[in-house]
């Protein structure tokens, strides 16, 4: 079966390059993947099983999801640098998910005539104001790179934290500082700027 080929001119209904339509696709699907680190430290951290975070953990949005985490931080046996990763991933996950979760609560309101173009996005403020970004190509690109880049940093520190329970649970021996360091921090991310949007009733 042959695959289907794109019309050069879809979407008509939307004045927005298209790499940047892409980048916007990209940045939803690399959250989901971000998404399932953030279960993974859940798990890990809060001392659940795979089961019971399964059943919990889509239920409930991400400050119950993050506060959960930093409140088992505050148990005294942690390892100073597993718990240091675990806020840093924290940190970063925040920043990516505020970014995502503004674009894809955004609509576009055209293009930008200077070079290179910049894609102009507005949304809602939680006050009923409205906000605007203008955002080129290579700023999309960041938000999606950020997050794959931090996918694995989360993983491996989940995995590490369990690692560090079930040695505990089974008696061995815990003077384990310092404790193996998850692979290089990447940068943290960048969060994107929102600015109110003026309106024209407003500036008369």
């Amino acid at each position: 079966m042959s695959r289907a080929k794109v019309p050069d001119n879809w979407p008509t209904y939307l004045d927005a390059p298209k790499d940047s339509l892409l980048a916007l696709g990209v940045i939803s699907l690399v959250y989901n993947q971000l998404e399932g680190a953030l279960n993974d430290v859940f798990y890990a951290a809060c001392r659940m099983s795979h089961e019971q975070a399964a059943i919990l953990f889509p239920k409930i949005q991400n400050d119950v999801r993050i506060a959960m985490i930093e409140h088992a931080l505050e148990w005294p046996e942690w390892p100073s640098s597993l718990k240091s990763d675990v806020l840093f991933f924290l940190k970063a996950f925040r920043i990516c998910a505020t970014n995502r979760h503004a674009l894809m609560h955004s609509y576009a309101l055209g293009i930008t005539t200077l070079e290179p173009s910049r894609l102009v996005l507005v949304k809602p403020s939680r006050r009923g104001e409205e906000l605007t970004s203008s955002v080129d190509l290579d700023e999309l690109r960041g938000v999606a790179d950020a997050m794959h880049s931090l996918i694995p940093f989360g993983s491996f520190a989940a995995a590490t934290a369990s690692a560090f329970w079930r040695r505990r649970a089974t008696g061995e021996e815990l003077n384990i500082e310092p404790w193996p360091q998850a692979p290089e921090r990447p940068p943290l991310p960048i969060e994107l700027d929102w600015q109110f949007r003026q309106r024209a009733a407003d500036r008369s």
